[in-house]
């Protein structure tokens, strides 16, 4: 209903302002490095407070009016966190308003909400006043910004998509639950969706978000058949595990927001995220296959033991069945964890990728590719070679170039046959955090 003290202002350098509330100073300092890159800088200006969402006390105001002189907000997230500015209507016609004198974002054609705002008082500076203010409810849609002014339509709606994010906090022992509407705008809903994702972190745990984290997210999209996008991992950094949690929820809204052949429907985004301060990681101490000779198309069990930072050993069992094609004589395995892509693997795969043909994945090709990575909590066992000399490496590559010629004949659905058939992995509660070789004879 009402947010702290906001301060409006304009200036002439390339860098826009843009006032946010919500955002602690480590969420503020993660948006402002992001926002970088988009000619904007962001102000905090206190916590932001409006209806939950399908509260019967609307963010929506109907049949809102207004005249020349009065404040007004121009907002591209509103709810828990927000982001906007705030100036003052310069004329009104009809349900058509214009407003500032100047741009916020200068990015001429928009979609941003455009609220009530009151003015609370001023603030007197060097080369000149700042107006203090704060944003109300929304009362319309802002479609222009540019050097003269923005313009907008009162009691019209911009699209937007509401992002829900829950956070659990293991230390603390709560959870939180924040809501935002971002108003669809491609170029900026990635940043400010994953900064909202990264601050309701830093408010429910009211800390450094150093630790261990384990996320879900849902896009709701009908750009993939099944309607929705999913994905989960598990993360561990000893200073900042936020900006590694976020990250593949950024790149799936990248995603989507430059999709080459249509704009993608975006219709909710959905989080969940698990924190602790504690350090949940272990390393792969050995990998001992239960026979010492295997044939072709042969199940092997592998007995993986694991060292969990600072508790007792424990040992999984791993099934990898040895692919049909594999030549006589030793195998060599790679034994690591999911986050873990090493030489051998990308010499043994084969596969060589081109800008050409990242150019030519859809959107749900690229959405797939986040979708099927290996997860940081992954034991992953696969073909590698034995690279100890140049000798060795030169051997490998050519075997690999001569593989991947194999593996450009096949059909798509053939080639997903083959890698899949080439690695065996299995959760854990842990983020591995290193890899080991193993071998064994195939006869």
């Amino acid at each position: 209903k009402q947010n702290k003290a906001q301060a409006s202002s304009f200036n002439n350098t390339s860098m826009m302002p843009i006032y946010v509330s919500g955002f602690n100073d480590n969420a503020l300092n993660f948006l402002a490095n992001n926002l970088k890159y988009k000619n904007m800088t962001p102000y905090n200006t206190g916590e932001f407070i409006s209806a939950p969402m399908g509260n019967k006390d609307s963010d929506i105001k109907q049949n809102a009016t207004l005249k020349a002189g009065d404040p007004v907000g121009v907002v591209m997230a509103y709810g828990d966190f927000s982001a906007g500015g705030t100036g003052t209507v310069t004329a009104v016609e009809g349900n058509k308003i214009l407003g500032f004198g100047h741009a916020m974002t200068y990015k001429g054609n928009v979609n941003y909400f455009m609220t009530e705002a009151d003015i609370i008082g001023s603030a007197g500076g060097i080369l000149n006043g700042v107006k203090v203010s704060s944003f109300g409810k929304i009362i319309g849609r802002v479609n222009q910004d540019r050097f003269s002014g923005v313009g907008g339509i009162l009691n019209e709606y911009p699209s937007s998509i509401p992002v829900r994010v829950k956070v659990k906090d293991r230390n603390l022992g709560k959870e939180e639950t924040f809501v935002s509407k971002i108003a669809y705008d491609e170029d900026i809903l990635p940043t400010l969706a994953s900064s909202i994702v990264y601050a309701s972190m830093d408010r429910t745990a009211d800390r450094a978000s150093y630790g261990t984290s384990k996320i879900k997210f849902t896009i709701m999209t009908d750009e993939v058949p099944e309607g929705k996008f999913e994905r989960e991992n598990m993360f561990y950094d000893p200073k900042d595990v936020g900006q590694f949690t976020v990250g593949e929820l950024t790149q799936a809204l990248y995603f989507l927001c430059t999709n080459m052949d249509k704009p993608s429907n975006i219709l909710d985004v959905k989080v969940d995220v698990d924190f602790t301060s504690s350090r949940k990681t272990a390393s792969i101490v050995s990998a001992i296959p239960d026979k010492e000779e295997a044939k072709p198309g042969e199940l092997v069990n592998f007995n993986v033991t694991l060292k969990p930072y600072r508790r007792e050993n424990v040992t999984v069992t791993i099934p990898y069945t040895i692919p049909k094609t594999q030549k006589e004589g030793q195998m060599f395995l790679e034994v690591k964890g999911g986050g873990f892509v090493q030489l051998g693997q990308v010499l043994q795969s084969g596969l060589v990728v081109t800008p050409q043909d990242i150019a030519q994945l859809s959107t749900v090709d690229r959405l797939n590719e986040i979708k099927n990575l290996n997860k940081n909590n992954e034991i992953v066992i696969s073909p590698t070679i034995d690279v100890e000399s140049e000798k060795d490496q030169d051997k490998a590559i050519k075997e690999a170039i001569k593989l991947s010629e194999e593996i450009g004949k096949m059909s798509k659905k053939e080639r997903e046959e083959f890698n899949k058939n080439r690695e065996s992995k299995i959760s854990t509660d842990y983020v591995i955090d290193n890899f080991i070789q193993t071998s064994i004879n195939i006869k």
